[in-house]
């Protein structure tokens, strides 16, 4: 069986934090189109480099590391990697954690740019993205259930209450999925990578 890092182009392996911005609504009308991009730097540093027009409190998806230990993992924009999307509803992102542990852990991510009031209406959506997904590297022998930890990731970057998502009123087959696959569902715009098997919102203790 391939590894997402064999399978994959264009991974990051990384020791620190990361962020992830789609660009593509801002850049559609544009000559220059951008879309899902993931960096070690925060975007909010580096404003020069980003697309024309953004606004000034533009925000983005935040992995955060765990100052406990030295935790590797490897970061995959899918939409670097069509020969896996094609035919495929896919979320945005994969993470996955590189340790040599008996469960480490694999992240899905997928990012609306909805307003405020629009951010529980794209659970669902959301969701099936992820499932899709999944179910795409199972078909693919990329993962076998029950060998990691998996979280799904919703982010609403446009929205600071966090948590948000009403994953209680996502479509039944999707809860009966993330039940069967035992799969945590997350909403919110940054993670803590609290462990080598396990991702938490930054606020609990580690």
């Amino acid at each position: 069986m391939k590894t997402l890092k064999e399978y994959f182009h264009d991974i990051m392996e990384l020791d620190s934090d990361c962020y992830v911005a789609d660009f593509t609504e801002y850049t559609k009308l544009s000559g220059t189109k951008r879309g899902v991009e993931i960096s070690v730097i925060p975007f909010s540093a580096m404003r020069k480099l980003l697309p024309k027009g953004l606004p000034e409190d533009f925000s983005y998806f935040h992995l955060k590391k765990s100052s406990h230990g030295n935790i590797r993992y490897i970061a995959i924009n899918l939409e670097a990697n069509p020969h896996f999307t094609k035919n495929v509803n896919n979320c945005e992102c994969l993470f996955e954690s590189m340790a040599d542990c008996r469960l480490p852990w694999l992240m899905f991510l997928e990012m609306k740019y909805c307003a405020e009031k629009n951010t529980d209406n794209w659970t669902n959506k959301a969701c099936r993205q992820m499932k899709e997904t999944y179910e795409k590297l199972e078909r693919e022998s990329l993962l076998i259930p029950n060998t990691r930890r998996v979280y799904f990731v919703y982010s609403a970057p446009m929205n600071r209450h966090e948590p948000f998502g009403s994953f209680e009123t996502t479509q039944s087959d999707v809860l009966s999925f993330l039940e069967n696959k035992h799969i945590h569902p997350l909403g919110y715009n940054t993670v803590l990578i609290a462990t080598a098997s396990r991702l938490q919102p930054p606020k609990q203790p580690v």
